[in-house]
């Protein structure tokens, strides 16, 4: 609720500015009419953060139905084109002309560092006085951070290659390893969330031609299984849940990556009902 004891019979409004600026993100400052007065909210809302690429950071995904249908308190933290390692990905082709070309493979960031930051990897980029790459964010300071309930994990799509074809320092025993470190920073900063980590659910075996869609994610999907497995003997082992899709039959859209509407909207209850339990 952000007011009460307002006329009902006069018109009333809050203005809530979002501030944009040198890579960063935040709220500005709210303003009300006349007389008006912001008040803290007294929901007890329960509160879900969802962490991956452009299949959660799509409009359409589950991070943004399955708080608005059942209610949640919620935030994404995803970016299309990121891998969760370091040196992976596909969003450094980006047509940004100001470090179009100019970043390497080997130096694009990942979900494992970007998580921690103030910026987004795009954003957080920029060029010295001779015109070399650079990338430097703040470390997030958690301190005062509004602790989610449950943190659902949709990441590896960006990794599949690098992971299949064992690239150097990327491939599947660094995924892995990236996975077990990053899962264990999250059960860090939030000790008390449940973290929950799906398997890669493209599962599609035919595109209509002839071509798997599913045998090209095989490798991650083995590689987060092998996290998993590892993060079940850790100290949190309790925290952490894995998110089975081996049996979902999500529809793929044209592109042989993302959901369809129709995937999307079957995705919605599909994780809700993996994840309900940390959220009620």
């Amino acid at each position: 609720m952000l007011a009460s004891g307002l006329d009902a019979n006069e018109r009333h409004s809050a203005k809530i500015t979002f501030k944009y600026a040198n890579g960063a993100h935040g709220l500005q400052y709210v303003k009300t009419s006349k007389h008006g007065a912001i008040i803290k909210s007294n929901d007890n809302k329960k509160y879900v953060q969802f962490i991956g690429d452009s299949i959660t950071e799509g409009t359409l995904s589950y991070s943004y139905t399955i708080p608005a249908v059942y209610d949640h308190d919620y935030s994404i933290i995803a970016l299309s084109g990121i891998a969760l390692q370091d040196g992976a990905g596909w969003y450094y082709s980006s047509q940004n002309q100001i470090w179009s070309g100019k970043l390497s493979r080997e130096d694009s960031v990942g979900m494992e560092s970007a998580y921690f930051t103030l910026k987004s990897p795009k954003n957080g980029y920029w060029l010295d006085e001779e015109e070399n790459l650079k990338y430097t964010n703040p470390v997030y300071d958690v301190e005062n951070d509004h602790k989610p309930d449950a943190i659902v994990i949709g990441i590896g799509t960006n990794d599949a290659y690098f992971v299949t074809n064992e690239v150097s320092g990327v491939g599947s025993q660094d995924f892995k390893d990236s996975y077990v470190e990053f899962v264990t920073k999250l059960n860090t900063l939030y000790p008390d969330a449940d973290i929950y980590i799906i398997r890669q659910f493209n599962n599609v075996k035919d595109n209509g031609e002839g071509v798997n869609l599913s045998a090209k994610y095989d490798a991650v999907r083995e590689a987060t299984l092998d996290a998993v497995d590892e993060l079940k003997n850790t100290s949190f082992a309790d925290k952490v849940n894995y998110i089975d899709t081996t049996s979902w039959n999500v529809e793929i859209s044209d592109d042989d990556v993302h959901p369809s509407a129709a995937g999307y909207a079957a995705l919605r209850d599909l994780v809700y009902e993996e994840i309900k339990a940390s959220l009620q």
